[in-house]
């Protein structure tokens, strides 16, 4: 899911597709970047989350990705859409589906589909 960061070939996420149960939401903007070491970053419609970062885990055995927020000087609020844990599915290495795993309280189904694409080296300096 990381790319290459090294080389300066970072994979960057997309979002192609939001749904609740069986009703798609309006697209909107959402960049997802999934750094070495754990560490996540977003751009989405509400923020530019540039300055701060959330840790992610991966459970490769049950498919589970977890984030969880940092709060830092330079970020004090959680902008970012992508939080608690997620139900995973990796499709020909191109497409990333996550699914909301809910409490008991909440009873919706929330999938985003992300499109992969590799930062060409040029764009990264």
């Amino acid at each position: 899911m990381i790319g290459d960061w090294v080389n300066r070939h970072p994979n960057e996420w997309n979002l192609i597709s939001e749904k609740i149960n069986d009703s798609t939401i309006p697209h909107r903007l959402m960049k997802s970047y999934y750094q070495p070491r754990g560490a996540y970053s977003e751009i989405n419609d509400s923020v530019d989350n540039g300055k701060g970062y959330i840790n992610y885990t991966l459970n490769e055995k049950d498919h589970v990705l977890s984030f969880g927020f940092i709060r830092t000087d330079a970020n004090l609020e959680n902008y970012y859409c992508l939080h608690g844990k997620f139900k995973y599915l990796v499709i020909a290495d191109t497409i990333l589906q996550l699914e909301k795993l809910n409490d008991d309280t909440i009873s919706c189904k929330h999938t985003w589909i992300f499109k992969r694409r590799i930062v060409s080296q040029n764009r990264c300096r």
